[in-house]
């Protein structure tokens, strides 16, 4: 039935300040009642929150309000604790030693606290302006028991002040409303959680593709809801991950989201947010067949298959039939033994199983377009080819062309730079042979195209054109100049 509230009842509250030590001494005598029957039971939180939530208090720093309900009964004035039983639970447990904080969640670990100069008996030094001496230190809360602590950190522990709002004369009813109240939020999700992990300066790119790009509003099956908890800011950190760290996969969302943060480049957020360009405007305006293929889960493993697909030369209307091919009739295919159906038991975010997924669909792929994968050339062929140089010099100079690379590499390239890896080394190695057959330096240029280019084609050919591109206009530069 509706309740009707009363004027005065709102009226009817207060809230004071109390400290820690007086709420757990409340609490032990039963002077606050925290088995009210609509109350949940107490130690729900994981260990991540448990740790976060005492390195709060230890650093001095504020937690939410309690919020206790008061009736009479017998004769009795009860406090009820309907909001803030977990809060109180888990600083008795600390206290009575029952756990130790540990390092998930315990980002504020190190915490400053002031030691007193005492004298033989006990007593605190004063200087010469009757002040007390004292030393700074710093405690590594990590490990600790509660008598672990030194004694300004026990004393700022019991001394801790939290607000304290009580209603008073509470019936039943409005203990069961105050109840609903207080608990009317949800809490942050794994995805939520995990952007505030990271810089303002990664999440704030993450931002730029899952609320601007148009391919989240316009494909996919993709709510509101579903952009308003998080998911689609997941859907472009697992793509980066996918499309440029597949063997650094993390199944835990924060854990991809602190990798991307130390790891993804300017370029890769540029890379992505160009496919999902692509995408979308391959798919078109009215094929709903191929936006219903792109789901929260689904997504970064089809974004990672097609950013494969980019590498070759082919009309991206051709990937959207292969999607349409795979969702009619190629899901059950085998390549080289392997079926979708094998990995239906399999953990979805499991990095063999994601990993393979991806593996079979660029197989499939492959397989209906009718790509072949170029056919193995030895480094010295790959330069011969790509540079007009007969093999034989190639050959005499590949050791020379090497020991230059690499003083190339440490003279001109900045560490961490994607220019570096392996894959790349193939077309770099024919940038120094073009130079030697044109008795050209590469320094300034290289220098200057490793600052503004952090990444590469994985076609070693179409790599090795595209600089020679760049080269060309540098030098054309340098001429005007």
């Amino acid at each position: 039935m509706d309740r009707v509230m009363e004027i005065n009842e709102a009226d009817n509250w207060r809230t004071d300040k109390h400290s820690m030590f007086s709420l757990l001494e409340d609490k032990k005598s039963g002077d606050i009642n925290c088995k009210y029957i609509l109350q949940r039971k107490p130690f729900q939180w994981t260990q991540e929150e448990r740790n976060r939530y005492i390195c709060r208090i230890l650093s001095n720093l504020p937690i939410p309000e309690i919020i206790l309900c008061e009736q009479n009964l017998k004769g009795l004035l009860i406090a009820h604790l309907i909001d803030g039983l977990q809060r109180l639970s888990y600083a008795e447990a600390f206290k009575e030693n029952r756990f130790k904080i540990g390092a998930n969640g315990a980002e504020r670990h190190l915490i400053k606290y002031r030691e007193f100069v005492l004298d033989e008996n006990g007593n605190r030094i004063l200087d010469e302006d009757g002040i007390p001496v004292y030393e700074e230190k710093i405690c590594d809360v990590v490990g600790k028991y509660y008598k672990d602590l030194p004694d300004e950190l026990r004393k700022r522990f019991n001394n801790f002040n939290i607000n304290v709002t009580k209603f008073f004369n509470c019936t039943d009813e409005q203990i069961a409303d105050h109840i609903r109240d207080y608990n009317n939020h949800s809490s942050m999700n794994n995805e939520q959680s995990g952007l505030t992990k990271i810089s303002t300066d990664t999440a704030r790119k993450i931002k730029i593709i899952s609320e601007k790009n148009t391919f989240f509003k316009n494909c996919g099956k993709f709510t509101d809801a579903t952009s308003i908890k998080g998911k689609v800011d997941k859907i472009v950190a697992e793509a980066i991950m996918l499309l440029y760290h597949r063997n650094e996969w993390k199944s835990k969302i924060d854990k991809a989201y602190q990798f991307i943060d130390k790891n993804a480049t300017d370029d890769e957020f540029i890379g992505l947010n160009s496919d999902l360009n692509r995408l979308e405007l391959a798919i078109g305006e009215n094929n709903k067949e191929i936006k219903d293929m792109f789901t929260v889960a689904s997504t970064p493993m089809w974004l990672a298959v097609f950013h494969e697909f980019t590498e070759y030369d082919i009309e991206d209307e051709k990937f959207i039939e292969f999607m349409s091919a795979y969702k009619n009739e190629l899901c059950e295919k085998e390549i080289d033994g392997v079926s979708m159906k094998d990995f239906k038991d399999m953990q979805s975010k499991k990095k063999a199983t994601i990993t393979g997924k991806i593996d079979l669909l660029i197989k499939l792929m492959k397989d209906y377009l009718h790509i072949e994968d170029e056919k193995e050339v030895t480094t010295e062929e790959f330069i011969s080819t790509m540079v007009d140089v007969p093999i034989e010099v190639i050959e005499e100079e590949i050791d020379v062309y090497e020991e230059d690379l690499k003083g190339l590499k440490n003279n001109t390239i900045r560490d961490g730079s994607r220019l570096l890896d392996v894959a790349n080394h193939l077309s770099l190695l024919a940038m120094v042979a073009y130079a030697y057959k044109n008795d050209i330096t590469l320094d300034y240029w290289l220098e200057e195209y490793a600052k503004n280019n952090n990444t590469y084609n994985k076609n070693q050919k179409q790599n090795y054109l595209c600089m020679i591109n760049d080269l060309e206009k540098y030098q054309r530069r340098m001429r005007v100049a």
